[in-house]
């Protein structure tokens, strides 16, 4: 045990020269690696909070998100105009109930 101490002891003394000799590289180092754990936290977090969004609702599976696809280009918008709405309300029968957001608030 006690020569497991002293091998500890040699290596953290290397370990605070080096640092000690290069502190600018270190906590370099030390930045870039907290940068990339929060960044893998991060995406996690909003995977995990897409996963769950619909499934606190008991026919979540129910649920459908209309967009509008712009022509010549890959932009998906989360709207679609005003009109179409009670339209397809009243066209496709599976529709049950409509309802529209408008800047983050339901009417």
């Amino acid at each position: 045990m006690a020569e497991a101490a002293t091998i500890l002891m040699c290596h953290l003394r290397i370990c605070l020269r080096r640092i000690q000799k290069s502190a600018k590289y270190f906590f370099l180092n030390i930045k870039g690696f907290t940068a990339g754990i929060l960044t893998v936290i991060f995406i996690c977090l909003i995977f995990l909070k897409e996963l769950n969004t619909d499934k606190i609702y008991e026919k979540g599976a129910g649920i459908y998100r209309l967009l509008t696809h712009k022509e010549g280009g890959e932009v998906s918008l989360g709207k679609i105009p005003f009109l179409p709405g009670p339209l397809i309300a009243d066209k496709l029968p599976e529709v049950n109930i409509l309802v529209r957001e408008i800047n983050g608030r339901d009417r």
